[in-house]
């Protein structure tokens, strides 16, 4: 009867998504370097993990290299799963959808910036938290279909 009450939901979600983390040992790069068959689920793991570890960039371009070298890893892992899992893999078409919007944004409000340079590390500033924003919310969409599976 406990495990029913209202009060414990939030309870059960934490130690879902914990177990959802704790399943992503491995990054793409460490998955692809096995060279071994993976399920969409690893893929899915891994892919969340490198997503929270591109959050941790310091720079813009740190973060856009990061988004660049997670294209190359899923493409290095699809030959790698099941033919009937691929469509369940994870596709940097959907990421790059998620990026534009606060990027183009950004951009169009750059028109208005200050030319000096000292107004620099506001507009790095910026563009990080342009870049943030589009990787969170991928991260948020593949943590929720990876505690679904």
């Amino acid at each position: 009867m406990d495990d029913a009450l209202y009060s414990d939901l939030a309870t059960k979600r934490k130690k879902s998504l914990t177990a959802a983390y704790a399943t992503a040992a491995v990054s793409l790069s460490e998955l692809a370097a096995r060279n071994n068959p993976v399920t969409a689920n690893e893929i899915i793991a891994a892919f969340n993990l490198d997503l929270r570890k591109i959050l941790d960039g310091e720079s813009p371009a740190q973060i856009a290299a990061g988004i660049l070298a997670l294209e190359g890893q899923l493409d290095q892992l699809r030959p790698l799963a099941a033919p009937d899992q691929i469509r369940q893999l994870p596709v940097m078409r959907d990421l790059y959808a998620r990026l534009a919007s606060p990027l183009l944004r950004l951009l169009a409000e750059s028109e208005h910036w200050p030319d000096d340079l000292g107004a620099m590390e506001s507009w790095k500033a910026m563009w990080k938290e342009a870049l943030r924003v589009g990787v969170e919310e991928e991260l948020y969409v593949w943590q929720n279909h990876s505690l679904e599976q």
